[in-house]
């Protein structure tokens, strides 16, 4: 039996816990491809995938939503009361939403389903269960666009993002994190979630409170052939809780090294150095665990305890709602539990 192809521009996240809001792998640019399939349930009446131009997806004061793709299945309440069974389509634009646009729901309540939106010059094309169901006309610039949030009365099996940018931005000239929304203003969802395949650099954002004592991340990842640099990093918007650094000797020059630090109001603190070897290799896959303590972080790396990160002062594990991942590899696997 031959193995399948692997689809090249295919990024996958599966079963994530809802609601759900995570940085559009790739980017936005006309031919990407954002697929949502999974299950309605009955614990609600409505789902809801939004396209989001930024982090603050609920609350009183949200960010602008390029596309709200709504499917309902409102029951009928009381004798002179209306239902609505439509898939709603809209726009929050300045923290208002415009014009709706209807469509009769062809996705019957508790089950399957499969939402395909494909990012278009001047709209979005929207596939249901493999029809079209409509255009909708681009109501905001769709480089605005960052992130999916997905909310609701439904089970999500997995969400894949396809497609190729032509123009990529270089990794070199992404700008740092800065001013990510912290706290209950931001009504982001849970941390917990498994991310395969996710492009690098990549960012997960989560509702603060969501990482404590108990949870666990665990990242399986390649170094690059000619890596030089990666940094794993979690934070509490611009200020960095952890900070992990692995360096590669460069040549016959420098020595490897793995450095550990904390940073608050962009001062960086006192490095940690000190390793009893450097596991790490160019194009060699690692597995790499962190686990949460009440005091501490503890690492491990192939299954052999690496080093433990003792927490310091001024930020709080509970704070942070923010990982990014950045440098010389490719990402096989991002599961936070």
């Amino acid at each position: 039996m031959t193995n399948p192809t692997p689809q090249i521009g295919v990024t996958r996240i599966s079963d994530p816990v809802l609601p759900f809001a995570t940085a559009i792998v790739g980017g936005i640019f006309p031919g990407k491809a954002i697929t949502v399939r999974g299950k309605t349930t009955n614990t609600a009446e409505s789902f809801a995938i939004d396209l989001c131009c930024g982090l603050l997806v609920q609350g009183d004061h949200q960010d602008d939503k390029a596309l709200h793709v709504n499917p309902r299945h409102l029951k009928k309440k009381g004798l002179f009361g209306t239902g609505d069974d439509d898939i709603v389509l809209n726009s929050l634009i300045n923290n208002k939403w415009g014009a709706e646009e209807r469509y009769r729901n062809i996705i019957p309540e508790e089950s399957a389903f499969n939402i395909r939106i494909l990012v278009l010059q001047n709209y979005f094309k929207i596939a249901v269960n493999g029809k079209h169901l409509a255009d909708f006309v681009h109501r905001i610039p769709m480089e605005k666009i960052t992130t999916v949030f997905i909310h609701g009365g439904a089970k999500i099996d997995v969400i894949e993002f396809e497609g190729i940018n032509p123009n990529p931005v270089p990794t070199n000239s992404v700008p740092p994190i800065e001013n990510v929304p912290i706290g209950d203003g931001a009504n982001l969802p849970t941390a917990d979630v498994i991310i395969r395949k996710p492009m690098v650099p990549f960012v997960h954002s989560f509702n603060s409170g969501s990482l404590f004592p108990g949870k666990s991340i665990t990242l399986v990842a390649t170094p690059k052939m000619h890596a030089t640099v990666f940094n794993f990093n979690i934070m509490r918007g611009g200020d960095y809780f952890f900070h992990l650094r692995v360096d590669f000797p460069v040549g016959n020059k420098g020595s490897p090294a793995v450095v550990r630090n904390n940073c608050i109001d962009k001062c960086w603190m006192t490095e940690e150095r000190n390793i009893s070897r450097f596991p790490f290799s160019q194009g060699i896959t690692f597995d790499l665990h962190i686990q949460f303590e009440e005091d501490f972080l503890t690492v491990k790396v192939d299954g052999e305890h690496f080093f433990n990160y003792v927490y310091r002062p001024k930020i709080m594990l509970e704070e942070t709602n923010v990982i990014t991942i950045q440098g010389d590899l490719t990402v096989q696997r991002f599961e936070l539990k």
